[in-house]
């Protein structure tokens, strides 16, 4: 989905999502490679890729530097808006959309119903319980607060393989930026990096697996992160 938003255009960074299993400190689970125990969405993913380079934002030096937390806004101005870990509540169809060139000349979306041969992207929404997790401000979200987003595939894809994958791992933990809204579409937010800030927990720690692609700074991230040392949970 294109991030949309009140703040400043956010750059242009091309859709990617690649989901990890975690291993435990001492655990006996195996630290699985990209996709490894998620193939599905690693395959629709990859499908989104393109040649074309994308930029990062010069001031996303680390991941600290794009989530809002400790009472405070993201530090970086095209952080994130919301920052959430929780259990996957639902996973479900939203809507499919293609693109026209309006009037004026801005690109514009126009959302259709799923299967329709128009479609270039069809789209699930997430539902999450929020376990721990910070608003733009910083400021802790509600106990089992719900928070829904949306992710983006080319035309065909199965959500109830999406949705099984997603439920492989005990949560999610993701970095949100508000999403454009349009009818059929009732999440109000987007993955930010367009995907690349998606998150698996398992066993208590946090991976990020996009953000060692080598697009982003050495050191932006280490994967394995225990969770207690991003964010307190939610009161």
């Amino acid at each position: 989905m294109v991030n949309g938003s009140h703040r400043k255009p956010r750059p242009c960074i091309a859709f990617a999502l690649l989901l990890v299993g975690v291993a435990g400190c001492g655990s006996s689970h195996e630290h699985t490679t990209a996709g490894g125990n998620t193939p599905y969405l690693s395959e629709q993913f990859e499908k989104l890729r393109e040649p074309a380079a994308r930029l990062i934002p010069a001031d996303w030096t680390s991941l600290a530097n794009v989530i809002p937390a400790d009472g405070e806004p993201a530090k970086a101005e095209f952080g994130g808006e919301l920052f959430v870990v929780g259990e996957v509540t639902n996973v479900r169809v939203g809507s499919s959309y293609y693109w026209i060139v309006g009037e004026n000349g801005p690109i514009e979306q126009v959302p259709v119903d799923a299967g329709d041969p128009r479609a270039a992207i069809d789209t699930a929404i997430v539902e999450l319980a929020a376990a721990a997790g910070a608003d733009e401000k910083g400021e802790s979200l509600a106990k089992n607060a719900p928070v829904s987003f949306g992710l983006s595939f080319l035309p065909g894809v199965s959500i109830k393989q999406v949705e099984s994958d997603l439920r492989s791992h005990d949560q999610l933990a993701v970095v949100l930026v508000r999403a454009n809204a349009f009818p059929g579409n009732p999440a109000a937010w987007d993955v930010l990096g367009d995907g690349d800030f998606l998150g698996v927990v398992d066993n208590g720690l946090i991976a990020f697996p996009l953000l060692e692609s080598g697009l982003y700074p050495k050191g932006f991230v280490a994967n394995d992160i225990p969770l207690e040392s991003v964010i307190p949970p939610v009161a």
